[in-house]
């Protein structure tokens, strides 16, 4: 007995090991929405639905294209997106339940959808085909189609229109600054109130950093910020009083695209679904599998020439190295084979350059998570890691002459020289500024003494100039050489090493932003 009762306990630990096998939980769900028991969302550029507890999802939309902003009509019946079918981001609704979609908005402007008016008349959503350059504005489209009517908003984005159908609360700039955190510039948005009926505005919001996505909740407007935290969580919002509410505690990843019905909100954050219930004031989060083919991810045969990144010639002239989707090829002169090196489908390789010597390739990858340094013969073999421990993205290697020294620099905007045989690095200098244009962001700017011994650099000072200066790789000494008056960069020593040319812009013309 003993025994087939642990041959039952095996079954069934296989049994639950390969439900949860091919049961797995699919992550990179956006921009969701809620009605009673149903969420939809976007998942690899189709519409799915699945239920507010979670569970296997159901496709609704199989379009090549994307489709994205899914909204549920205030009966449930309808869902409104944007999508393009035809060629453009149009205005789209669908039932509910699925079914062929029907074209509601026809303009060259990208058109992104919103919400509904509160009958479910028409469908809300902000274009800028009126614009240009500047950021949208709000129009609706009636169910039935016709020309759009713009709404008096002026610039907004991220709105929501009160059940009453007379209020609107909205944000005046468009973007969700997925990739800059903790942004505080001039496009940061505040939480704005319009009164239709009066035809009044006010701001409810003056915090420096993201208040966005104002959603009306039972007379409240809840939205994301990344006050208190740095990190956007949930917050609430008494228009009547002002005051601020948080109501999630996300610390590892942020919330965005927050939806309601009204009743509960859903959000995604950490690539999955969230459902948040203000009567019991917590979330949920939805386990989903969505049952695709996932064809985009297959194992596929593709042409490396067409897909090129950076690239350095040999010190002979007799071949090329270059980076081709993620890996590392040598590729010899016309007619011969290209040689791939890294062969490494799990890890990006970047920035190939060549050792004075022809001997060796220089390279990036972050085959551990994060990106490194790492060195191979330049005919293949082992690659040799150089570095540890580094974070984020490293930029424009550099090999001195001698071939003893790399230099490297990094976002964070150091400066870095790598002695290849010890594997000692040492950080010589870091920038705190960057030009207010597109040309330097990291120190990028710098190129090696004939000698190998000194490294040339610009950095920028405080009053965005850049100045010149040396660092003596010998000694450990860095030297400044010109100061702030003018804006010097490009340094370069002549073929013996005794002169260091650089540019210089020696005038004192004020000069544009180039979006200005």
């Amino acid at each position: 007995m003993r025994s087939l009762r642990a041959v039952w306990v095996v079954l069934v630990l296989v049994v639950v090991a390969s439900g949860m096998a091919f049961g797995a939980e699919t992550l990179l769900l956006r921009q969701p929405d809620i009605f009673g028991d149903r969420v939809v969302f976007t998942y690899a550029g189709d519409l799915w639905e699945v239920s507010a507890q979670g569970g296997d999802a159901v496709r609704l939309t199989s379009h090549p294209g994307t489709e994205s902003y899914a909204r549920f009509s205030p009966d449930g019946e309808w869902i409104a997106f944007t999508a393009s079918y035809d060629g453009n981001n149009d205005v789209y609704v669908i039932p509910a339940e699925g079914g062929e979609p029907r074209r509601l908005t026809y303009h060259s402007g990208n058109d992104v959808v919103q919400g509904w008016t509160p009958d479910g008349r028409a469908v809300i959503f902000v274009s800028w085909r009126d614009v240009g350059f500047g950021g949208p504005q709000a129009y609706q489209v009636s169910l039935e189609g016709g020309y759009p009517e713009p709404l008096p908003l002026g610039q907004a984005a991220y709105l929501s229109m009160a059940p009453d159908g007379k209020r609107v609360a909205f944000n005046r700039n468009w973007g969700e600054f997925r990739n800059w955190k903790r942004y505080k510039g001039g496009r940061a948005q505040d939480i704005w109130l319009a009164d239709l009926s009066r035809k009044s505005f006010r701001r409810l919001t003056h915090y420096e950093g993201i208040d966005r996505h104002p959603l009306w909740v039972n007379g409240k407007i809840y939205f994301i910020s990344d006050r208190e935290t740095g990190v956007n969580n949930l917050f609430e919002l008494d228009p009547g009083t002002g005051k601020i509410t948080r109501l999630t505690n996300h610390r590892d990843f942020p919330v965005y695209a927050p939806e309601t019905d009204g009743k509960r909100l859903v959000y995604e954050c950490g690539g999955a679904l969230w459902v948040y219930d203000p009567a019991r004031g917590a979330e949920t989060r939805l386990r989903v599998r969505v049952p695709s083919d996932r064809w985009r991810s297959r194992t596929r045969r593709v042409k490396p020439s067409e897909h090129l990144g950076d690239y350095d010639v040999s010190p002979d002239g007799k071949k090329l190295a270059l980076e081709a989707r993620g890996d590392i090829f040598v590729v010899p002169r016309k007619g011969k084979k290209w040689i791939n090196l890294t062969t490494s489908s799990g890890s990006r390789e970047r920035y190939p350059t060549w050792s004075p010597d022809g001997k060796w390739l220089a390279f990036i990858s972050d085959r551990t998570g994060e990106y490194e340094v790492y060195r191979i013969p330049a005919e293949g073999g082992e690659w040799e890691q150089l570095t540890k421990d580094l974070r984020g993205q490293l930029y424009h290697l550099r090999w001195a002459p001698s071939g003893d020294y790399l230099a490297f620099g990094d976002k964070d905007y150091n400066l870095y020289v790598l002695e290849v045989s010890s594997k000692k690095l040492t950080k010589i200098d870091r920038c705190l500024n960057h030009k207010d244009y597109e040309f330097y962001w990291e120190i990028s700017d710098y190129q090696w003494s004939p000698d190998g011994n000194w490294l040339a650099y610009s950095k920028v000072d405080d009053n965005l100039n850049s100045s010149i200066f040396l660092y003596n790789v010998k000694s450990g000494k860095r030297f400044r050489l010109t100061d702030d008056t003018f804006d010097d960069f490009s340094p370069s020593f002549d073929l013996n090493g005794r002169y260091l040319y650089f540019l210089s812009q020696r005038n004192f013309a004020p000069k544009m932003d180039p979006s200005e």
